[in-house]
């Protein structure tokens, strides 16, 4: 078999190719390993407690391994993504006698990541009504969407009391339905009681 150097040359280049290709693929396989998209979560509050320990663990514990609603919303401030926020109280928990958990608020939850905070899980169904309701005291506001909360939706929750039981000064806010086209009671929030107003909206 005869060979000449064009050859000889041409197969280096192809081995040379091949060699390099290699190395490329495992270096973006690596790359990946190491650094994994962030992807949304879901955060369940299953306690009433109006109180924040930094954690947020479901299911309930004790009152320092739980997830209170302040718990849940700095979760999903610190997390990147559209995060979910729902409720599934421990039974530890006593509702009203009527199917409705109240948490009162006496600092203002203040929401700066996109969120669905929805109470859809609990809707009171024997009454016809949210099963979670937000009570703010004082002057603080129950829901705040601050900057960077663009696109969150409140679902299926009773918020009352307050200067205002939501504000908004972001875009894109939902307020009071469950998103699924259906004209049906979970179609619904309930917003009352506020000194000031209902809804405060400045965008």
């Amino acid at each position: 078999m005869i060979y000449n150097i064009a050859d000889s040359m041409t197969m280096k280049t192809i081995l040379r190719c091949i060699f390099w290709s290699s190395i490329s693929i495992v270096v973006i396989f690596f790359v990946f390993r190491i650094a994994p998209t962030a992807y949304a979560a879901t955060y369940i509050v299953n306690s009433n407690v109006n109180a924040v320990d930094g954690t947020c663990v479901d299911p309930y514990v004790d009152s320092a391994s739980d997830c209170t609603l302040l718990d849940a919303i700095a979760a999903a401030n610190a997390n990147s993504g559209a995060d979910i926020i729902s409720f599934a109280m421990d039974s530890s928990f006593a509702d009203d006698g009527d199917g409705q958990w109240t948490i009162v608020v006496s600092a203002t939850n203040t929401i700066t990541g996109p969120v669905e905070i929805t109470g859809i899980a609990v809707w009171d169904t024997d009454d016809n009504r949210p099963g979670i309701k937000l009570v703010a005291s004082g002057s603080v506001n129950a829901l705040s969407f601050s900057t960077g909360s663009d696109a969150s939706e409140v679902k299926a929750i009773e918020i009352s009391g307050g200067a205002s039981p939501v504000t908004i000064t972001a875009p894109s806010i939902i307020i009071g339905t469950d998103c699924d086209g259906s004209n049906d009671s979970i179609e619904r929030n309930v917003l009352y009681s506020g000194t000031t107003q209902q809804i405060y909206i400045c965008i």
